[in-house]
């Protein structure tokens, strides 16, 4: 990641406090997945499935996920990937 996206990814997470007191229903709707990328992606894509089309609050749990993982190159790199489903076994093809 270069120096620009470091500040500009540490300047959202930095947002996320914010965001959680202003609208916790939103940022805290995947807060027991903080720390399960693949379960979150699940989660939304269920979501999503559902109805629920409002991306918000997997959004704020990706953010409050890296967050926690600040430092952590390849931690870090691993979850954003898993995080965005990039890892689903359907995107391997039949």
């Amino acid at each position: 990641m270069t120096s620009a996206a470091a500040e500009t990814s540490d300047a959202e997470e930095a947002r996320w406090e914010r965001a959680a007191l202003a609208m916790p229903a939103v940022a805290g709707r995947y807060r027991d997945l903080f720390d399960a990328p693949e379960r979150l992606w699940a989660r939304a894509v269920a979501d999503a499935q559902a109805g629920r089309l409002d991306d918000r609050p997997l959004y704020w749990a990706r953010l409050a996920a890296l967050r926690g993982l600040a430092g952590e190159g390849a931690a870090r790199a691993d979850a954003e990937r898993r995080s965005r489903g990039l890892d689903a076994p359907w995107r391997d093809g039949p």
